[in-house]
């Protein structure tokens, strides 16, 4: 897969709640801070699942 794919498959996730993406710091050996590679953490489903729900009632309230 290309990079642009996989960013915009993570994006998508993020956006629908079902993961996070936390930047990390390292040290490196000369004790410089340098950006680490970005932290996933995969999100509880039931937080998702509640979120889309009140999407889809402020969704149909609109209409």
């Amino acid at each position: 897969m290309s990079q642009n794919t996989v960013r915009k498959y993570i994006a998508g996730l993020i956006d629908k709640k079902l993961i996070t993406a936390e930047p990390t710091k390292i040290q490196s050996k000369d004790g410089r801070k340098r950006n680490g590679s970005l932290l996933y953490t995969i999100l509880p489903i039931e937080e998702a699942v509640r979120q889309n729900y009140e999407m889809q009632i402020q969704r149909n309230a609109k209409l």
